[in-house]
């Protein structure tokens, strides 16, 4: 599916551990935090939410000027980088590359 930018995005996100999945009981916190393709922070680390019906992460990213970004979004390839923290303190980070098309009209 094409996201374009200027749409809301919702990154998702699913981790396992000895084949259990990993959800708000077990770690202590999932974070995400996205990067344009010069490596520039576009959305600062922040909290991402356990949805329990899907089973999953989620961040709603609004790529709109006066939302979750200080402006518009340009067409092109982003990187998020998703950090979970155990009940431990122990990290493990994952990458996700998000690609926003051009508006086609």
């Amino acid at each position: 599916m094409t996201i374009y930018a200027g749409e809301t995005l919702v990154v998702t996100h699913t981790a396992t551990n000895e084949d259990v999945a990993l959800t708000d009981v077990n770690v202590l916190s999932v974070t995400i935090e996205i990067f344009d393709s010069a490596g520039e922070t576009i959305v600062d680390e922040t909290s991402m939410t356990w949805d329990a019906v899907q089973e999953r992460w989620e961040y709603v990213w609004y790529t709109l000027d006066d939302a979750a970004t200080p402006q518009p979004l340009d067409p092109g390839t982003y990187r998020a980088k998703v950090i979970i923290t155990s009940l431990t303190g122990t990290e493990n980070w994952e990458y996700k590359r998000i690609r926003l098309s051009r508006n086609p009209v």
